[in-house]
């Protein structure tokens, strides 16, 4: 069996190949609190596996995502005020969709939690159809009583 040219290349092109589909694929992180909380991501923050979405193509009429994620006390500060949320109450908070099995509630957080929220309205105030950035949401971030452990929840509100 005769190794030729053409077959050395088209090996060397599927090997490139699989070597850029996996660079693509291999997790980065802190790219989902890049996408949904605030870029550039402080240092220090973690995202924990738990993320759930019921809106995965961004078109669903009644949608909500959840994150977890951890940061130092230093970089939940700087995160909190990147991302221009304001102060909100525990109480309201409570308000926001339930999440997935194991998600903590906002009641079960501490007595030092935290809560922020922050309101976006849609992109081209309501004309066209109502998917991605052209719907309305509002977003709370809860930060449980040591300061390192964040709860993002963000659902729509049209």
């Amino acid at each position: 069996m005769r190794i030729t040219l053409k077959k050395v290349l088209l090996s060397g092109v599927v090997a490139i190949a699989l070597v850029l589909v996996g660079i693509i694929a291999w997790p980065r992180p802190g790219a989902l609190v890049a996408t949904y909380i605030c870029s550039p991501v402080p240092k220090g923050v973690y995202e924990v596996s738990f993320f759930m979405t019921r809106d995965p193509f961004g078109v669903a009429m009644n949608f909500f995502r959840h994150l977890s994620f951890t940061a130092p006390p230093e970089a939940m500060t700087e995160l909190i005020t990147r991302a221009a949320f304001q102060p909100s109450s525990i109480e309201s908070a409570s308000q926001a969709p339930t999440g997935p099995h194991g998600w903590r509630s906002a009641d079960k957080l501490g007595p030092e939690a935290r809560a922020y929220f922050r309101a976006h309205r849609a992109s081209r105030n309501g004309r066209g159809l109502p998917i991605g950035r052209n719907r309305s949401w509002s977003e709370i971030l809860l930060v449980d009583g040591s300061g390192t452990n964040g709860f993002f929840t963000l659902w729509a509100i049209d």
